[in-house]
């Protein structure tokens, strides 16, 4: 035990912690960092209501979808230097996205960075797993790296706002360069990562792309066309085919990019759907948030910006706070919890629409800092302590990757509400109530599974001791 507490404790621990939480701290960041520049990005190179929804969605998509993959290469190659590979490609797309001056451009390197942070994201979870033996400091510093990725999601806009209103918008890419340099220098300190043999499985990823992309375009394209048009519907169809030929690949392939053995999970299963449905709501929340207050309220990029400081500050504050909690209460019982406290969140926000109150509006959004604060980081504590350690790659990149998904259909959803809707009021009323039934429907899933997985835990115990 006292060798394990000086691993710990030294440098080199501090080094894996820091560079993991630099990774999900700007892969998040820079999903939700663009939502309050996006007016500026439109005024400025000219953009559509549905090219504005694809400034955030291909990022997140390329992020998602390649996540599958990245995950089973970090397995293979070593999570150290796929890391690395990682921040290389991030760092060149957030320099094309800063250069770019037409929307094809923007588009481009939005993919370029959606690349580089699936590379990031679950290698850096894996070597929190590879590097951490013992489980009680692996959940403080899967805790603190959860911390890095809340923080970034609602620190986005605020930095968004900041920087678009003093420099411009093309600074909020630059801004990521002196991290990912930083971050290059400090992970030569890590050690070499386990390294698996796993085949890649191309077909598996091709399927899982397009899958996701058909999807969300034909949500998109229903907000944009205000109905369900033959092409959508098409797309939509499309969409359910690659989805049904992924999984019947995946039965057949040796290494699938989501192997059965995880299907059959319960805290696997549980963290992805509950995560699934708790991205929909934040994401798509966070996209529309900047827009409701700069075309509705009237306020600048700026203080736009600074009105998600309640959230931002909360959800960061919680974050820190989860190690403490999960002492007292159970990691599953504070899912359940920090998804309802965001359920009364939302509650608040439709009247503050309604009656133009900031400041009811700025109150909302604490409960829904909160609860992201608690939720978040126990599903990625409860998934990664429950998986075996060759896969923990894989199953880290899964469920990102299927949050990552969540998030651009909380993003095509969200946007085609609201310009659906008669005015912008209503539908971010109507999108609020929507997300009001994700999360009460990701509340009872997240009761439904991990209550099981917790008998079934316990039942396994008594056995074994009964064995004994």
């Amino acid at each position: 035990m006292l060798q394990q507490q000086s691993r710990d404790s030294s440098p080199s621990y501090m080094f894996v912690v820091l560079v993991a939480c630099a990774a999900i701290f700007l892969t998040t960041l820079d999903v939700t960092i663009v939502n309050i520049s996006l007016p500026s990005i439109r005024a400025d190179i000219g953009a559509s209501t549905a090219s504005l929804q694809w400034i955030v969605d291909v990022y997140t998509l390329t992020f998602a979808g390649l996540m599958l993959t990245s995950g089973a290469i970090a397995d293979r190659l070593g999570s150290n230097r796929v890391f690395s590979v990682g921040l290389v490609i991030f760092g060149l797309g957030s320099l094309c996205c800063g250069l770019a001056d037409s929307m094809p451009q923007l588009l481009a390197a939005r993919i370029l960075q959606g690349a580089g942070a699936a590379a990031l994201l679950p290698s850096s979870l894996a070597i929190l797993r590879h590097d951490i033996d013992d489980p009680e400091r692996r959940s403080r510093a899967i805790g603190t790296w959860a911390a890095g990725g809340a923080v970034s999601l609602s620190a986005g806009p605020v930095l968004g706002g900041v920087v678009t209103e003093l420099l411009s918008w093309q600074y909020i890419f630059f801004l990521n360069i002196p991290f990912v340099v930083l971050s290059l220098v400090v992970s030569l300190r890590l050690r070499p990562s386990p390294r698996t043999y796993k085949r890649i499985d191309w077909i598996g990823q091709i399927c899982f792309v397009l899958a996701a992309i058909g999807v969300t375009n034909s949500v998109i394209q229903v907000g944009e066309d205000k109905r369900v048009s033959p092409d959508s519907a098409a797309l939509f169809g499309a969409s359910v085919l690659m989805a049904v030929l992924f999984v019947l690949h995946e039965r057949r392939f040796r290494d699938p990019v989501l192997p059965p053995s995880l299907l059959t999970n319960a805290a696997f299963n549980g963290s992805v759907l509950s995560g699934v449905f708790l991205n929909i709501a934040n994401f798509g929340f966070l996209f529309v948030f900047g827009i409701v207050l700069q075309q509705i309220f009237g306020y600048s990029p700026f203080v736009s910006g600074l009105l998600f400081l309640p959230m931002t500050l909360t959800l960061g504050f919680t974050n820190l706070q989860v190690g403490r909690l999960s002492k007292r209460w159970s990691e599953t019982r504070l899912i359940g919890a920090g998804l309802l406290l965001e359920v009364v969140g939302f509650i608040g926000i439709i009247p503050s629409i309604q009656e133009h109150s900031t400041v009811l509006l700025a109150v909302s959004t604490v409960p829904m800092g909160i609860g992201a604060g608690i939720a978040a980081p126990c599903l990625n504590s409860v998934m990664i302590n429950n998986v075996d350690s060759s896969l923990s790659g894989v199953a880290s990149g899964a469920l990102n990757s299927l949050r990552q998904i969540g998030s651009a259909l909380g993003v095509a959803l969200f946007g085609a509400i609201m310009y659906a809707m008669d005015s912008l009021e209503t539908g971010f009323s109507v999108a609020s109530g929507m997300a009001i039934v994700v999360l009460v429907t990701a509340t009872f899933i997240s009761w439904w599974v991990f209550r099981g997985h917790e008998q079934t835990t316990a039942q396994a115990a008594r056995s074994a001791a009964s064995r004994a």
